[in-house]
């Protein structure tokens, strides 16, 4: 990566919903990081976790999208039965496995 990234990491399981609620309700606005999420869900999912978590977070929240690039400041959902991972220059690339 060419310029510093920095990142949140969470993976939770699909208790963590309440706990990530919490958590992310509580962050800066003017957060200077990228949070990633990782929440234990099926496939069939109607991915409504980052509407949930949007609700509470004073950061934007999405879902995160291949090849799409980390943006300081805002929260990352994997896509359900995805990985999420974050290759050189701060690229965000989803794998199944």
């Amino acid at each position: 990566m060419t310029d510093p990234r920095d990142i949140i990491v969470i993976g939770a399981s699909l208790g963590g919903l309440e706990g990530l609620c919490r958590v992310t309700s509580g962050l800066p606005a003017d957060l200077s990081a990228a949070l990633l999420i990782v929440l234990h869900t099926g496939p069939s999912s109607p991915r409504m976790l980052a509407e949930i978590v949007a609700r509470f977070s004073p950061l934007p929240v999405s879902y995160a999208r291949q090849g799409e690039t980390v943006i300081l400041g805002h929260v990352y959902f994997a896509p359900p039965d995805l990985h999420l991972t974050v290759t050189a220059p701060g690229i965000l690339v989803l794998r199944e496995g």
